[in-house]
C-alpha cells in the first residue's frame, strides 16, 4: 500500500559533491517515517543514467532478492536492477544478476526498453 509510505520530495535534493568531468553530482534529502530518520541519496551520471531489471528464470521459476525498503519500512521481494554503468543492457543485467544473487545468466534476451524525463 503506498499510503504507509512517505515519498521523497524530487526538489527536496540538495547538492553534496560535483565535478564536471565527466559530468557527476551526489544529491541528498532528509526522510523520517515515524521514530526514523535516514539521508536518501543519488548519485546522478550526466542528465541521469540508464538502468536494467533482471527477471531470473529457473524452469518455471522467477528469482528475487530480499531488500529492506525505508518509506515501507519492510523487506521487499524485488526483481534484481541496477544502474547501467556499460553501453551495453546485456552486460549490464548480466553484472546487477551477479552482484545482486550471485548467479551467472546462462542467456540474456532484451524484453523492453522504455525512456523516462530526466530529473
Amino acid at each position: 500500500s503506498t499510503a504507509s509510505c512517505r515519498w521523497v520530495d524530487m526538489t527536496a535534493f540538495r547538492h553534496v559533491w560535483s565535478q564536471t568531468s565527466p559530468d557527476l553530482r551526489v544529491e541528498a534529502a532528509d526522510v523520517s517515517r515515524g521514530d526514523r530518520a535516514w539521508t536518501q541519496t543519488r548519485v546522478v551520471l550526466g542528465a541521469g543514467r540508464a538502468g536494467v531489471v533482471v527477471v531470473p528464470i529457473h524452469g518455471e521459476q522467477i528469482g528475487f532478492v530480499r531488500l529492506w525498503r525505508p518509506c515501507v519500512d519492510e523487506v521487499r521481494l524485488e526483481l534484481p536492477r541496477g544502474f547501467g554503468e556499460s553501453p551495453d543492457p546485456e552486460l549490464d543485467a548480466r553484472r546487477e544478476l551477479l552482484e545482486e544473487t550471485g548467479l551467472d545468466a546462462t542467456y540474456v534476451t532484451r524484453l523492453a526498453s522504455t525512456s523516462t524525463p530526466g530529473w
